[in-house]
């Protein structure tokens, strides 16, 4: 998918998953912004995770998605540029 194609495609349906690649950050960081609102704003501290290499280990994503969204259907989850995966 494009990205000019995505604000109109999240106010159909929002997806489980999406994975963004590219060299331009600016058009990225869009599209995450766009889902991000997509599935909305409910209790955000609750339903948004973010990962990066500092934070990252698959256990640490495990709990995160196995953990029910809480006030709201959706919950957002951004890996953002993992260079390595560790197990805990």
């Amino acid at each position: 998918m494009k990205f000019i194609e995505l604000p109109q495609t999240l106010k159909q349906k929002v997806e489980n998953l999406y994975i963004l690649k590219g060299d331009d950050s600016f058009v990225i960081d869009s599209a995450i912004k766009h889902i991000n609102n997509a599935c909305g704003n409910e209790m955000p501290d609750f339903n948004k995770s973010f990962f990066d290499n500092e934070n990252f280990s698959a256990t640490k994503i495990q709990e995160s998605i196995n953990m029910l969204p809480f006030g709201n259907d959706r919950k957002f989850i951004l890996i953002k540029q993992i260079e390595k995966i560790s197990d805990s």
